[in-house]
């Protein structure tokens, strides 16, 4: 019932479906309303998983600076790391690095298990002759071999 032009006090009848249609009109408001209120609960988690995964470092795992190296940087002094081979500058920013990357601290653990007896540098270095084809064509160390399967 709708109120009359004449007297605010009398109520006159409802066209056929006027109600059906303000039932409807409100049912569709609320639908776009919990919409909304979806899209902004599902947007607001997505963000926060992504600043999660982003201060976990998941994205930039395999490349994470730790004591002024990154992981590309600590895996090519690897091998003169496992043999005591750096200065002790390069050696402190390796142990710096590896206190706080475990995916670097258990590589370098895996070559120091798999560190075997090794052709001296003097032969590597040398350009591979008739009489040393050792030179150039050794067969891959343990380590190296791991160290190949990790990445």
């Amino acid at each position: 019932m709708k109120p009359t032009k004449n007297d605010q006090s009398e109520w006159a009848a409802c066209q056929p479906g006027e109600v059906d249609q303000l039932v409807n009109r409100m049912r569709s408001t609320s639908r776009r309303q919990q919409v909304r209120e979806l899209a902004i609960i599902t947007t607001a988690s997505l963000l926060f998983v992504a600043a999660g995964l982003t201060w976990y470092g998941v994205g930039s795992r395999s490349n994470s600076e730790f004591g002024g190296m990154v992981c590309a940087e600590v895996m090519e002094v690897a091998r003169q790391y496992v043999l005591n081979d750096l200065t002790a500058e390069q050696t402190k920013q390796v142990d710096a690095h590896l206190a706080h990357c475990k995916d670097c601290a258990t590589k370098i653990e895996n070559m120091r298990q798999n560190e075997g007896p090794s052709i001296p540098e003097e032969v590597l270095r040398e350009k591979p002759t008739f009489d040393n084809p050792l030179a150039d064509q050794r067969p891959l160390e343990p380590f190296e071999i791991a160290l190949a399967a990790s990445y």
